[in-house]
């Protein structure tokens, strides 16, 4: 996101933050970035444009942070 001019926070959230969010991810190692649809059986957005922004970026950028192994 700071390469691309995207502000971002990293912060704690409340539950009821994430309910009412635009979208939600999760991010890890082998999940890379996977869009969060569903919370305690509450349905959450996931087709935001911001969050569809964020995922196309994610996919265009995460080979220029890899390491190839030889």
């Amino acid at each position: 996101c700071r390469r691309a001019g995207i502000e971002i926070h990293e912060r704690d959230i409340t539950l009821s933050e994430m309910y009412n969010a635009d979208g939600v991810f999760a991010t890890g190692t082998m999940g890379e970035l996977t869009p969060v649809v569903e919370i305690d059986g509450r349905i959450i957005a996931h087709q935001h444009p911001f969050m569809l922004d964020i995922l196309a970026l994610f996919k265009k950028e995460i080979r220029s942070f890899c390491q190839r192994i030889e």
